[in-house]
């Protein structure tokens, strides 16, 4: 045992790598222990987790017991045989567990959850290359897991079996674990690990008894199943991960009648290098509503229930509030009675940017820029970005104030219109008062609200000035 009050092992743990079964029991001073400090939000395995048996035990698994498996996937990368240990308290944060309960409560579903994650197992068949003599071990995932009753820190360990599963890989599927646990369909779940693994081609044909195995979809059910109780849920919850998600539906040809063959599901193509992994939640949350919104494929009503699904909501909630409320905001987030009535920042409040790293604060500003340029800003988004460029705008300075050799490297180090506005050499001779920077922070949103489309635009300039009176509202 761990030192821990529970614990519990799994039966594989006396197993060898080649045929013969070592009888003594492997000690767990053997192994280093590596705590994390924090959770990583990047879940990364070897290619073959997914047209293994280990997957289909997966796709068997209930939602908190499937984030789970998940979360502990991307915490043991690289990690070799290490037992891996992180704070419970972070796994609530990361898995957006929201139940107020007792920490008795807890852990049960801890234990109970972890307990699960140990029955997973796959079969490893061997042949003696000396004897010919074949030979098939049934091997659990999971060495052993550990839940402390007192500070409810978790420790877990993945067999030496398969190590290689998160170790050194070559053919791997990546995604963030804040985006896995954002969805809440089982199907929606098991098909987005699938699709992850074309994340660069762009798109994946199934052909129905393969889409049926896939996303462990019973054997009985129809077409019209299938569309009412997966693909209707798929479409949107998709939405919010994949940028512009379609689905197709492919008929076979040369048959009578209209017969389906399978499916098609497309997206917008991400790159090798392209950013999806964000340790800053919110800035997850705002990529993934502008991803909705911006959806070539969805209805309108299609549109409000995605970020009913994005956010855990019932059904028609964010079409109740939209009609209730003429947004401020491209997010339509919901006005809050007790918040000050200003316009809606997608978080709620414009307190949490005061704790942003600056490449954080930037990140969140090309977002609203490139919306901005597009037109696509409310007026409450245009406030919420003239504060934020003033924010990033204030951190530049204060950066060059401290050492003016920074002048340089900030004035093009990023294309965010504070690097526009603002010559950081020779600050000393410059108007820096509070009033004067957030009339040229607002002045630079404006010119910007547009610019894109403004450009394509071929009225004449007197009217293309009208543009932004016309479009603020």
């Amino acid at each position: 045992m761990l030192g821990g009050i529970f614990s519990i092992r799994s039966v594989g743990e006396t197993m060898a790598k080649d045929e013969t079964v070592k009888s003594e029991m492997i000690s767990d001073s053997d192994f280093e222990t590596g705590e994390k400090q924090n959770l990583m939000p990047a879940v990364k395995f070897n290619n073959e987790i997914a047209q293994s048996e280990i997957m289909r035990e997966v796709n068997k698994l209930p939602e908190l017991e499937s984030n789970l498996f998940f979360l502990s996937v991307a915490q043991l990368y690289q990690e070799h045989n290490h037992i891996v240990k992180f704070d419970s308290s972070q796994i609530k944060d990361v898995l957006n567990y929201q139940k107020h309960v007792t920490n008795k409560y807890w852990l049960n579903k801890l234990t109970k959850g972890f307990e699960r994650l140990l029955s997973i197992k796959q079969k490893i068949t061997r042949k003696n290359i000396q004897t010919g003599r074949e030979s098939t071990t049934v091997v659990n995932l999971f060495r052993t897991a550990t839940v402390y009753h007192d500070d409810l820190s978790v420790e877990i360990q993945v067999s030496p079996e398969f190590e290689y599963l998160f170790n050194d890989i070559s053919n791997w599927t990546r995604f963030s674990l804040y985006k896995y646990v954002d969805i809440h369909s089982v199907y929606s779940k098991r098909l987005f690990v699938n699709l992850k693994q074309y994340r660069v081609v762009g798109h994946r044909t199934y052909g129905i008894e393969e889409f049926k195995e896939a996303l462990s979809i019973p054997k009985s059910y129809k077409p019209g199943n299938i569309q009412q109780k997966v693909l209707d849920v798929v479409s949107e919850e998709m939405a919010s991960v994949f940028f512009d998600f379609k689905i197709t539906k492919n008929y076979l040809k040369g048959v009578r009648g209209r017969k389906l063959g399978g499916y098609t599901f497309s997206w917008r193509p991400e790159k090798n290098s392209q950013r999806e992994i964000y340790a800053n939640v919110e800035i997850q949350k705002t990529w993934a509503l502008y991803s909705i919104r911006s959806s070539n494929y969805l209805s309108t009503k299609q549109k409000f229930r995605a970020i009913d699904r994005l956010r855990g909501q019932r059904l028609g909630t964010t079409e109740k509030n939209y009609k209730r409320h003429h947004p401020t905001t491209y997010f339509l987030e919901p006005e809050d009675e007790n918040r000050e009535k200003r316009s809606v920042f997608v978080r709620g409040s414009l307190e949490a940017i005061k704790h942003y790293k600056a490449t954080e604060l930037r990140t969140l500003i090309e977002l609203y820029e490139d919306m901005n340029e597009n037109g696509l800003l409310y007026t409450g988004d245009i406030e919420d970005l003239t504060i934020m460029e003033y924010r990033l705008l204030m951190m530049k300075i204060k950066s060059v104030q401290k050492k003016p050799e920074n002048a340089e490297k900030i004035n093009n180090n990023d294309g965010t219109l504070t690097s526009e506005i603002l010559d950081f050499n020779n600050l000393g001779q410059k108007d820096l008062s509070e009033a004067r920077l957030k009339a040229i922070c607002k002045e630079a949103v404006k010119q910007q609200f547009g610019r894109k489309r403004r450009k394509i635009d071929h009225r004449l300039l007197e009217d293309k000035e009208e543009f932004w009176d016309d479009n603020k509202q």
